[in-house]
């Protein structure tokens, strides 16, 4: 079930790689990981490779890494994927490379291993790509990262989330007229088209949001997302469900504090809708 390299892993190590080149979604989902990994090694330097900005920012948060580092992977092929990696490759191997790197699932062999050489990772381990008994993402990241601490689950997944960017959403939102625990707030996100997932069309995520609000079991309703779905959104609403659009008006960074003060999340798949998970 799960890819286990040779030999067991060491119980000292100074140096940890995690490395997640997907989206957000998928850093989210790996986040069981580097919680395992900072359990069994609390005192080694803990370094997350990403490929998404996005990712980067939410977990710039996180005061468990010692380093954050952004490569642009996203590439056709796998050997311009592992040319992007030149500059990470070669800053690592000049601080004499890591002890134990950990990649998440759905990552190329070829990728691991090139990864591996370049950045002299002495014992890796990869998570195994889903199947009937790891169906999800999720359960082959806890696969792998209960090789670390066995009592990972998936309670284990988080967003960083800082208690200042939690009262300045209160702050805005009650400028707004929203008031977080007086009003049942729903969060609205219509996500953005890609080749692996089918979107609900905003006006349905609408209705739905609208029939929420006659039955009273939302008072509130804040639409959230891109900058550009926010004209989508404005332009969509010809009943006025939205009472907050906030679309692109709050960075990634400060939407898990947002989605704490939320009642209920209402969208499509996509990253943000795994933050508020």
């Amino acid at each position: 079930m799960v890819d286990k390299p040779s030999g067991a892993a060491p119980d000292n190590a100074t140096r940890i790689l995690a490395v997640t080149i997907g989206g957000l979604g998928d850093a989210i989902l790996f986040s069981p990981v580097f919680k395992a990994l900072r359990s069994k090694y609390p005192a080694a330097d803990f370094h997350l490779l990403v490929a998404s900005p996005l990712a980067a920012e939410v977990y710039s948060q996180e005061p468990r890494l010692q380093q954050l580092d952004l490569a642009d992977t996203n590439r056709p092929t796998t050997l311009g994927k592992v040319l992007s990696l030149i500059p990470f490759a070669f800053h690592s191997r000049r601080q004499g490379g890591f002890d134990v790197g950990v990649f998440a699932t759905g990552l190329n062999r070829r990728f691991i291993s090139s990864l591996s050489f370049m950045s002299r990772i002495r014992f890796a381990a990869a998570a195994p790509a889903p199947g009937p008994l790891l169906p999800t993402d999720l359960a082959c990241n806890i696969a792998i990262a209960r090789i670390f601490d066995p009592s990972i689950s998936e309670d284990d997944a988080f967003v960083p989330l800082l208690p200042d960017r939690r009262a300045d959403i209160a702050r805005q939102l009650d400028g707004l007229g929203i008031e977080p625990g007086q009003h049942r707030i729903l969060a609205l996100y219509p996500s953005r088209p890609s080749p692996r997932r089918s979107l609900w069309p905003l006006t349905q995520l609408l209705s739905v949001a609208k029939k929420l609000k006659d039955s009273n079991l939302a008072d509130k309703v804040v639409a959230v997302g891109a900058s550009a779905e926010g004209g989508e959104i404005a332009a969509a609403d010809t009943h006025r469900v939205i009472d907050a659009n906030l679309a692109g008006r709050i960075p990634v960074s400060a939407l898990s504090a947002l989605f704490s003060v939320c009642t209920l999340t209402l969208g499509n798949d996509g990253g943000l809708l795994h933050v508020a998970g």
